[in-house]
């Protein structure tokens, strides 16, 4: 993927992983695609999405978590995830202010509970 703006040229390399730089660009070339076959199609890009999404076994993510309870912006987490098809789910915050907790949730597990550190 190459990029003319000249801030963003090298950093991309650095910030983005592979695997998401070609997931960018693959989806940059199915609308070119789509445009140019006239209009947008959202129900065939679901279901291109919900049959990719079914070849998925596991993943790992970061995820960052900011909500508004009763009117006051709390902080914004950062959770390490792991799932893994059929059911298992692990998450370990690595920032403040949750740092080091985690969470366990294996389905079918002693009944289900989940398991927090």
């Amino acid at each position: 993927m190459t990029v003319s703006h000249p801030y963003l040229a090298g950093r991309l390399e650095k910030v983005l992983p592979r695997r998401f730089r070609l997931a960018l660009f693959v989806l940059a070339q199915m609308t070119m695609a789509t445009h140019a076959q006239g209009q947008p199609d959202p129900e065939s890009w679901l279901k291109e999405a919900e049959d990719a999404f079914g070849r998925v076994t596991y993943y790992t993510a970061i995820f960052h978590k900011q909500q508004r309870v009763e009117g006051k912006l709390l902080q914004e987490e950062t959770i390490l995830i792991k799932f893994r098809k059929p059911g298992s789910l692990y998450m370990r915050w690595v920032a403040s202010p949750y740092k080091g907790g985690e969470l366990l949730y294996v389905e079918g597990w002693n009944n289900n509970p989940e398991y927090r550190f």
